[in-house]
């Protein structure tokens, strides 16, 4: 299953507007031939993450929305008894990207991986997500924002390629990696 948060441009009840990009290519023939997948595209009437400052930081704080996704998502893990529970991945862009990372430190055992674009971190549980594979987003101008907030975490690795830098989280850069388009 693939849980796909929308941005804050997205808010509303009329649950077409978080159709946005990252939850209709799910549907493209070319992809969905490839990568067969319960896609859960859930829209919030009210922001899912908040931005507060800590320490000179800016990170996400999740809404009180956040249990009423957990729980929708085990609602609908019981009711379609085919959804592999060990491959259930968040992935969301802006406020959405900031919820997935907020549901991961809620829950890391309950979600297989997750992608955030240009997301406001959330350090909140970092142990708990240290081997989970996580790949941050960002373009230059949020990479310059988020940077010392991604240095928080314990290992991290530069790497230059064709203008393109990869800053490799937790030493992996299999998996756990942070892009930045230059």
């Amino acid at each position: 299953m693939v849980i796909a948060l929308h941005n804050s441009s997205r808010l509303g009840d009329d649950n077409e507007r978080q159709l946005e990009p990252l939850t209709r290519i799910w549907i493209r023939e070319e992809i969905y031939a490839k990568y067969e997948a319960f896609v859960l595209a859930p829209q919030f009437k009210e922001r899912s993450s908040n931005y507060v400052d800590e320490a000179g930081e800016k990170v996400s704080k999740p809404s009180k929305d956040i249990t009423v996704l957990l729980n929708l998502i085990k609602e609908v893990e019981k009711e379609f008894q085919d959804i592999d529970r060990n491959r259930i991945y968040i992935i969301g862009y802006s406020m959405g990207a900031s919820t997935a990372q907020n549901l991961l430190n809620l829950e890391p055992d309950h979600f297989a991986a997750m992608v955030s674009m240009a997301g406001v971190p959330d350090f909140s549980n970092t142990r708990a997500i240290m081997t989970k594979p996580i790949w941050l987003i960002h373009g230059k101008r949020i990479l310059i924002i988020l940077m010392l907030g991604v240095l928080l975490f314990s290992k991290v690795e530069r790497q230059q390629e064709n203008g393109i830098y990869y800053l490799f989280l937790f030493g992996s850069s299999k998996y756990n990696s942070s892009l930045s388009a230059k």
